[in-house]
């Protein structure tokens, strides 16, 4: 999903899970937020709303100055764009990348802590008339 200036951190916590929810097939879990440094506060703010939701969180821009306040057991990545590294904060896991590279990065890692597609619903079954 594309945020845009009106999103707020209960859409992406409560709204936006509910209407997936109906639309697909979908858990209710282990869901994962990527956020640009511009998204970072919403995306951490979302994560805080629903943290059983959204026990990962990948940010990704150029450095990490400071440690997201987040609740315990969530998991924070940062893509670290460029040769310059951020120095190591406590809570957050670097991920080195290149700026074309940053979003594949970030999915690849969020999809590590995801669950796996859920199964197709079965087709329906058709009843004929007549017979049981």
């Amino acid at each position: 999903a594309t945020t845009t200036a009106a999103t707020t951190a209960p859409t992406l916590a409560v709204t936006l899970p509910d209407q997936l929810g109906r639309d697909l097939r979908v858990t209710s879990h282990r869901w994962a937020i990527i956020a640009s440094a511009a998204e970072a506060s919403l995306a951490q703010n979302a994560v805080v709303a629903a943290a059983a939701r959204y026990p990962s969180i990948a940010l990704v821009q150029a450095s990490i100055t400071t440690t997201p306040m987040l609740p315990a057991g969530i998991t924070c990545a940062a893509v670290v764009v460029g040769t310059t590294v951020a120095a190591r904060q406590p809570g957050i896991q670097p991920l080195p990348s290149t700026a074309p590279d940053a979003l594949y990065t970030a999915l690849s890692w969020a999809i590590e802590r995801t669950p796996p597609p859920l199964a197709a619903s079965p087709p329906p079954t058709e009843v004929t008339p007549g017979h049981h």
